[in-house]
């Protein structure tokens, strides 16, 4: 697979036409594609997958303004062997570094970052404070200490109001999310410290302010997740939730819970409960109570 033989192809056009709709001029299509071919070099399950399938995973990094750049490891191009087609296919699979970018070109999120806290490390936190929930961060390395297991991750997130939220999770609770809903352990195996960071990253992403790219981000997260094997209730379906808690009839206090409520849902039941209970409980357009009045009488 080459450049030349990927401009060849008779979908290649009609590709960069799309690419253009998202975005993505024909000159950056080609140096995405350039970077998905030196993958391939070093990928013989990669080099075997279809051009047409390429195609399709650049088309999904345009819509999520990512890049195959490994000096930026924002996004990976990941082979698995589909069984049903019996050949290779090439899926995105972004980091976590990947996941704050969409996050920060919303503009809701101004700032984000991820960092690991290990064994020898010294941490003050004060989840109160909004200016400065971190007071301090001391790595082993610059106090003299050995580094140890990892303790917790934790990412910080400042909005544009300069309000700084912060999520944080133990070597726990990583680890059960890992054994609970991941069905691969081939990935958390080879970067555990990466899925770590992007783990606390997702969680986070629940508990920040909605944007116009708060989809972008549900679809870069539903992505990792195929990669991944996360069983976990999908995100596009908490995004549907949402939608149905904003035209529900409750009052702001109700949704501010039940938004809390919806972000912290992992299972398919829970998933199911709220579904039924916001579809029952949304406000009445004056269609239906027209048409509702005519069936009465």
């Amino acid at each position: 697979m080459n450049i030349k033989t990927l401009e060849q192809e008779e979908k290649f056009e009609t590709i960069t036409d799309r690419l253009k709709d998202l975005g993505m001029s024909k000159e950056k299509a080609l140096q995405e594609m350039a970077f998905a071919i030196e993958l391939a070099k070093s990928n013989k399950q990669l080099s075997n997958c279809s051009a047409v399938d390429i195609f399709n995973c650049i088309i999904e990094l345009a819509s999520l303004g990512l890049s195959l750049n490994p000096a930026k490891r924002l996004c990976y191009l990941v082979p698995f062997y589909d069984r049903h087609r019996k050949e290779s296919v090439p899926k995105l699979m972004p980091s976590y570094m990947g996941l704050e970018k969409i996050l920060t070109d919303s503009k809701a999120v101004q700032h984000i970052a991820c960092h690991v806290v290990w064994e020898g490390d010294e941490i003050e936190m004060d989840l109160a404070d909004e200016q400065q929930p971190i007071k301090r961060h001391t790595p082993y390395i610059t106090i003299g200490q050995q580094k140890g297991s990892l303790v917790m991750v934790y990412s910080v997130a400042t909005l544009a109001s300069g309000v700084k939220i912060v999520e944080y999770m133990s070597r726990e609770e990583i680890d059960h999310i890992r054994d609970t809903y991941s069905k691969s352990k081939d990935v958390w195996k080879a970067s555990y410290t990466e899925m770590a960071r992007k783990t606390v990253i997702k969680r986070h992403t629940k508990h920040l302010p909605k944007s116009l790219y708060t989809e972008r981000v549900y679809k870069a997260i539903d992505l990792d997740n195929q990669v991944t094997g996360q069983v976990e209730v999908g995100y596009k379906k908490l995004g549907y939730l949402e939608k149905l808690l904003g035209t529900s009839g409750f009052d702001p206090e109700k949704k501010a819970r039940l938004e809390r409520e919806i972000a912290d849902i992992q299972y398919d039941f829970e998933y199911k409960g709220m579904l039924h209970y916001l579809q029952d409980n949304q406000v009445e357009s004056d269609k239906d109570k027209f048409e509702r009045m005519i069936k009465d009488e």
